[in-house]
């Protein structure tokens, strides 16, 4: 939201290029650790299985 915050953070990194590389490892790793296949698949399975849970007792359309 704020345009001059981002115009200086671009320069930053235009400026800094061992900045930008440090960054963009940082992000690589934090996908690979929270983002991996194994991980969406446990997220996805523990969601459906709250919403099976919640709908124990009710009536099924």
């Amino acid at each position: 939201m704020n345009s001059e915050a981002m115009a200086q953070a671009i320069l930053r990194c235009i400026h800094n290029p061992d900045l930008t590389a440090s960054m963009g490892q940082a992000g690589r790793k934090r996908v690979e650790a929270y983002y991996s296949r194994t991980e969406m698949l446990k997220a996805f399975h523990n969601i459906y299985e709250h919403l099976e849970e919640e709908s124990h007792g009710r009536n099924r359309v």
